[in-house]
């Protein structure tokens, strides 16, 4: 099975994806490897831009190829919050999609898959997690999947110098993550979306 990390745990996030959210623009970045077990392959694009959404992901790369590709929940309806459409329909969605494919694990604290997804949507940035929960960020940035902690330090850092540009800090935030935490690979791909 093959994973965004040289991680051999099924249960861990093997990548880091990182969103920052700044003026009229969501700018969302990740780096390009993709292993399995000790080997891996660069140049994979982890990142989904729609007509409405910019998704990055983290995760299996099974599970993250079916909600990239023939994943078409239905449009939100106008008497639909963004928050209750992304959980009553797209991860809905989702969670049948992954199920269909095997990919939904039962524990006692109830139904996971391995995949978390950071989701710029309607100028707000959310957080779907591997129990499947939708977050609604209030944070200005966010990062997911290994070495999330150490890009959140670095985005914290930047942020406070006052002086980055977002691509600079989606880039530092992954070089320090890649030089601690050998699942994350050092080159990175970015990509915004304007609301």
């Amino acid at each position: 099975m093959l994973h965004f990390s040289q991680n051999i745990s099924k249960d861990r996030h093997a990548v880091t994806c990182i969103a920052i959210k700044e003026k009229d623009t969501i700018w969302m970045g990740a780096d390009d490897r993709v292993t399995e077990e000790e080997y891996y392959t660069s140049k994979y694009d982890k990142i989904l831009k729609t007509k409405t959404m910019l998704i990055g992901f983290a995760g299996d790369l099974n599970a993250i190829q079916l909600a990239r590709y023939g994943f078409e929940p239905k449009l939100q309806t106008d008497k639909q919050t963004d928050l209750e459409y992304l959980v009553t329909v797209y991860t809905k969605k989702l969670k049948k999609r992954l199920g269909e494919f095997g990919l939904i694990k039962i524990k006692d604290e109830g139904e996971s898959a391995p995949i978390s997804m950071l989701i710029a949507y309607r100028g707000n940035l959310y957080n779907i997690t591997e129990d499947f929960a939708v977050l609604k960020l209030e944070q200005t940035f966010y990062a997911t999947g290994d070495g999330h902690a150490l890009a959140l330090g670095s985005l914290f850092t930047t942020e406070k110098l006052g002086n980055m540009h977002p691509k600079e800090r989606i880039r530092m935030a992954l070089k320090v993550a890649a030089s601690y935490i050998t699942t994350v690979g050092n080159r990175c791909k970015i990509k915004t979306i304007k609301f």
